[in-house]
């Protein structure tokens, strides 16, 4: 007979009484035999007992004589058994997974009838149900989590899953859990609260219909309809919106993190870990904290608010690294947990997927208005249950800054990042140059970024007048600068209005120096335009372009490759051997025939960038431009290394500027 061990305090005295638990297999003899007087009082006594009710006791008694006793609750933690976590059930991705909506909970009864524990007691029970009697791999949610996962990753339609579980649940024994259906899937993820919103927006990107355009058929601005349309016959196709903004509200999200004890200690690590030693391993040890800490200090002293950092970026949805759709997703990270947790994927939050085919490039704005909305109701603060204090507080949350690449900053920021004024720091007093030949803008004079009395401007600069008149580092502009500048500008969103077409980025100037220094056709930096613009321009006298036997000559560089350097360059990669996972195999990315490097990954430019570029360029090329080269490396490694010297990040940012002016020197464009 299986038992269950019940401690009640009476009188000071620990008493402890057997409950007996085999009347609930009664379920699954004969269904009069839930009539009987015996269930009647082992019910009521089973809902006396408990410590957690809802409904009246002679509710649940009629309940259970009616539909009997749920097979998952086998555990009667509502009847003071602990929770025992089997060792052998597979749960990494559950609890990932439960981690990442903050559900799962050490205590249960440390929550109140407000925080829905219906709801949460039933996913508790599903986190500890094996999928089937004796399964010790796979619980309810596993299952879910890793059939929804497989379908997401390999693109099953809806009714392929459907077959797939159909012939997985008639494999299971008959009492097994599994959901059969994808609507069952989707009603059971929905207990998470990973709801999401469905925003129509308007296809010139020039509104959201939204607030006073809720109702609006027609843009307001470019007067499209909201409606997608039939090709020939322009006849409006009702409820299928023209263009859709999918928004993850993240406020429910981060109020879930403060349910679960575990994630709570590591939301407070940040208050005890601060660095003293005057170097940075985490965010917490920047200037930027500090700066926030000093200016809102009633912010700083609550230690469980959020510091966010929004990530923006365009995705293949369809991964097939095609260019021609490109849809936009922005993320948030949450640097209160310690570093080896805040970039994990459990704690990077989902807010909106901007749909395309186009990127919506400037007109970002107007589609991150609903995330900003709800960013601003975080400052004000939300009401917030915590578990671990069972108090409610007011939690707050503020952005630190962006990620993103250069193109993206320039979106997000609203600063030019093309064009004449295309350095955000120079803005209008950049020294930039229109080059006929290449026809792009090249930014030259980077010696404006060295001190005063650097040793360069003394070498190009011999009297101390033309010091005086050599052109000095511009100023950052402060915020307040830069909005009394914006205060008369007016935002004209939408692409029915735009500006002309906008130039294309490369995907990496670390790529461009490695194809410089192969001489790949079509993707090297140095050719024969970029000769002439040396011409024109009158610099360089050296290496400008000459005719020989009516073949036009251009000289070789500092930099120039022969064949032979160019196969011993790519032999060293590729007969390199590396640690596994350190990189991907470089063997696979060198082409010795071409003397080229193909398929890099971003990782792998790194690794090259940072290591493997010092090794193969040794006794190739002049010592001046290798040592260059070799500076260009030791910056990037320095920079990013897990632990960063404060002081060295003032170092770094003199030789930053010495190592520009001296690629100006050597790679002239």
């Amino acid at each position: 007979m299986a038992y269950s061990l019940k401690f009640l305090a009476a009188n000071g005295f620990i008493i402890v009484s057997l409950m007996d638990k085999t009347w609930i297999h009664l379920n699954s003899i004969l269904q009069n035999c839930r009539a009987t007087k015996e269930y009647e009082r082992k019910s009521k006594e089973f809902v006396k007992t408990a410590n957690l009710r809802h409904q009246l006791s002679d509710e649940v008694v009629e309940h259970l004589v009616l539909y009997g006793m749920d097979k998952s609750y086998k555990t009667w933690f509502h009847h003071g058994e602990d929770i025992v976590q089997s060792s052998t059930t597979k749960t990494s991705s559950t609890y990932n997974f439960f981690r990442a909506t903050g559900v799962c909970s050490s205590n249960v009864n440390d929550l109140d009838d407000d925080n829905n524990d219906d709801d949460f007691d039933s996913l508790l029970r599903d986190v500890e149900s094996p999928l089937y009697e004796g399964c010790l791999k796979y619980t309810k949610i596993s299952s879910v989590v890793e059939l929804y996962n497989l379908k997401t990753m390999h693109g099953f339609s809806n009714v392929g899953l459907y077959e797939m579980l159909e012939i997985i649940n008639v494999m299971l024994p008959k009492d097994n859990l599994l959901l059969t259906s994808m609507y069952a899937i989707n009603k059971y993820l929905k207990m998470f609260h990973l709801n999401y919103k469905h925003i129509h927006a308007c296809v010139n990107d020039f509104c959201l219909f939204t607030k006073e355009n809720a109702n609006a058929q027609v843009c307001p601005t470019c007067q499209y309809p909201r409606w997608k349309q039939n090709e020939h016959t322009k006849e409006i196709l009702q409820r299928q919106p023209a263009k859709l903004l999918i928004y993850f509200p993240i406020t429910p999200r981060f109020q879930r993190m403060f349910r679960n004890e575990e994630t709570i200690s590591c939301l407070k690590w940040q208050s005890n870990n601060k660095r003293m030693d005057g170097k940075m391993s985490h965010l917490v040890d920047s200037k930027a904290w500090d700066a926030v800490n000093e200016r809102w200090p009633d912010f700083s002293l609550e230690l469980y608010n959020l510091r966010l950092g929004p990530a923006a970026d365009g995705i293949d949805p369809y991964k097939n690294m095609s260019s021609t759709y490109s849809c936009w997703a922005v993320m948030l990270v949450v640097y209160n947990f310690p570093p080896s947790m805040c970039m994990k994927n459990e704690f990077t939050f989902l807010s909106m997927l901007i749909p395309g085919p186009k990127e919506p490039g400037n007109d970002i704005d107007v589609y991150l208005e609903p995330l900003i909305n709800e960013l601003l109701e975080l400052w004000k603060g939300v009401y917030t249950y915590d578990v671990s204090t069972k108090k409610f507080f007011n939690l707050k949350a503020m952005q630190l800054w962006t990620i993103n690449d250069f193109p993206a900053y320039g979106n997000l920021a609203g600063c030019a990042t093309k064009g004449k004024y295309g350095c955000p720091i120079c803005g209008e007093n950049s020294n930039v140059v229109w080059l006929k030949h290449s026809k792009k803008m090249s930014f030259c004079n980077h010696i404006q970024f060295l001190p005063q009395h650097h040793p360069y401007r003394k070498k190009k600069y011999t009297t101390a007048r033309a010091r005086e008149r050599a052109p000095q580092c511009p100023t950052i502009l402060t915020g307040v600068e830069v909005a009394e500048q914006l205060s008369e500008f007016t935002n004209d969103f939408g692409k029915g209005r735009k500006r002309g077409r906008g130039s294309e980025f490369d995907k990496g100037w670390k790529k461009n120096i490695l194809n410089t220094l192969l001489d790949c056709k079509g993707k090297s930096k140095d050719h024969y335009n970029s000769r002439l613009d040396l011409t024109e321009m009158g610099i360089m006298t050296h290496i400008h372009p000459y005719e020989e036997e009516r073949i036009t000559c251009p000289p070789a560089t500092a930099y120039t490759l022969s064949k032979s350097d160019k196969k011993l360059f790519c032999k060293r990669l590729f007969d390199l051997k590396l640690p596994y996972g350190y990189s991907t195999k470089i063997s696979n990315c060198v082409d010795m025939e071409n003397h080229k490097l193909t398929k890099l990954k971003s990782h792998d430019c790194h690794v090259i960038m940072q290591q493997l570029l010092a090794i193969s360029i040794r006794g190739l090329m002049d010592e001046g431009c290798k040592e260059t080269i070799l500076r260009l490396c030791r910056f990037f490694h320095e920079l990013c290394q897990l632990v960063v010297d404060k002081e060295e990040i003032i170092k770094l940012e003199l030789e930053s500027a010495e190592i520009v002016y001296k690629l100006e020197e050597y790679f002239f464009l």
